[in-house]
């Protein structure tokens, strides 16, 4: 087919854009990070496994009559756009507890319906030859100069660059679409609609594959590092794919625990391993603690999850059990925000303390972060010792203090900063009294007006 002058001005504006972004500096500096990322080997070795991975797949649609070579484009473009990208991405699995709820709505949503749109027409063979290549390599650019800070701007433009070819692409096919409307609705055309879907549900087990891999990958690596002995290490990483499988919060916790009690036999790595499923046999089926004796390990940690404080597992650390949540940052958006971490301690069996511990690095207090540590306060109290009524502002200016309820003790203690800028440690400790050290009324005054 020739190529009409839409089409002709279509490729001269790309190879423009394409050399213009290549002028600037930090555009090539991007482009030579690209060919050294797929300069190695395990990138290549991922990328090809992929390509076997979706090959398979494509013979078995083809085998039942939902594949043919008409959807060989989208196959490609779905190839550049989701698969390659998705692998690069695979890495939030970790930090998105619904990262393949997410694909697949975003698999099954109004992205597809747009893709289809954009596939039901082509340009001419000539002109599509030339922009593939064009707009993968734009595509790959993007992922690569996403990934460093200092390359982020650049990732921006690129990804504003193939979004006008997009807008482009659909508004053409959307065109063409409506003018024939008898030749856009057809069998060809349906299987251009599944395409994407299939290969997506399809290269999901891939990815979850190969994330299981990476995390392997990432946490034997640290034992192979510990183990002076080689044997031991195999026997370690093999032992460890065996008992753990899919389940990465158990090798997570068995890895931190070889290192932090120093196991160094293989009959303690077994015996560790079993300790592990225990503990999360137990956190299943939590068992019950009177309440005049602490709260247990397993519904301590969830106290507060609902205001996004989720603590990591409870566990044993050097000289006591322990369970403690992530930093996080609260008040105004300034250059030093206030944070604040949960933490749990106690016994094997049962938690006898829980704390906030609250850094505001910067005087006076905002509201947003007055506003947020009462309303946590509210919520450990009301789990943990009935209390639904309380305001911690009212006793900032009265630091220390100690508030006794039946056979619990809250004290709020207060450490200044050794720094010039006014900040403190603020620590809200709820425990089992016969569990302080101290007499409560040695380290404060118990006030009754921080109730409401």
């Amino acid at each position: 087919m020739d190529i009409n002058g839409r089409e002709y001005a279509f490729i001269i504006w790309m190879v423009f854009i394409v050399i213009t972004l290549n002028v600037k500096k930090d555009i090539r500096d991007s482009f030579f990070q690209l060919i050294k990322f797929f300069k190695h080997r395990l990138i290549l070795t991922v990328l090809g496994l992929a390509v076997i991975w979706v090959t398979a797949c494509v013979a078995l649609f083809y085998e039942i009559g939902l594949w043919s070579s008409s959807n060989l484009k989208t196959t490609l473009v779905w190839m550049v756009t989701y698969a390659f990208v998705t692998i690069f991405e695979v890495n939030k699995i970790e930090n998105s507890k619904y990262f393949f709820k997410s694909q697949l709505k975003e698999t099954i949503g109004i992205s597809t319906l747009l893709t289809f749109i954009l596939e039901l027409h082509s340009f001419s063979f000539t002109v599509e030859f030339i922009m593939f290549p064009i707009i993968t390599f734009l595509s790959l650019l993007s992922v690569v100069g996403g990934m460093k800070t200092e390359t982020k701007q650049i990732s921006v433009t690129i990804n504003i660059i193939l979004a006008t070819v997009v807008i482009f692409y659909f508004t053409h096919s959307l065109y063409l679409s409506i003018i024939s409307m008898k030749d856009t609705f057809s069998w060809t055309n349906l299987t251009e609609l599944l395409t994407p879907i299939l290969l997506s549900f399809s290269f999901m087990p891939f990815i979850y594959i190969l994330y299981l891999y990476q995390a392997y990958e990432r946490k034997l690596v640290s034992l192979k590092i510990y183990f002076d002995d080689d044997s031991i290490f195999k026997y370690a990483r093999n032992l460890a794919i065996y008992s753990f499988r899919t389940d990465l919060d158990g090798l997570n916790r068995w890895v931190r625990n070889v290192h932090t009690d120093r196991v160094k036999t293989k009959v303690e790595l077994k015996a560790y391993i079993r300790n592990v499923k225990l503990r999360k046999k137990l956190e299943s089926n939590p068992p019950t603690i009177p309440h005049k004796y602490g709260w247990s390990p397993f519904l301590a940690k969830e106290f507060l999850a609902n205001k996004g404080y989720k603590t990591n597992d409870y566990h044993f650390s050097y000289d006591t059990w322990l369970s403690c949540s992530k930093m996080v940052e609260i008040g105004d958006d300034n250059f030093l925000q206030d944070n604040i971490t949960y933490y749990t301690y106690g016994n094997e069996h049962l938690v006898n303390k829980l704390k906030l511990r609250i850094h505001i690095n910067q005087t006076p207090v905002s509201e947003i972060s007055k506003k947020t540590i009462n309303n946590l306060t509210i919520e450990l109290l009301s789990k943990s010792v009935g209390m639904s009524s309380f305001d911690i502002n009212k006793l900032f200016n009265k630091l220390p203090v100690s508030i006794q309820k039946d056979c619990h003790n809250v004290l709020i203690t207060r450490e200044d900063f050794v720094s010039n800028n006014g900040g403190f440690t603020l620590e809200i400790i709820v425990s089992i009294r016969t569990s302080l050290d101290q007499d409560p009324n040695d380290l404060g005054t118990n006030h009754s007006d921080a109730f409401v």
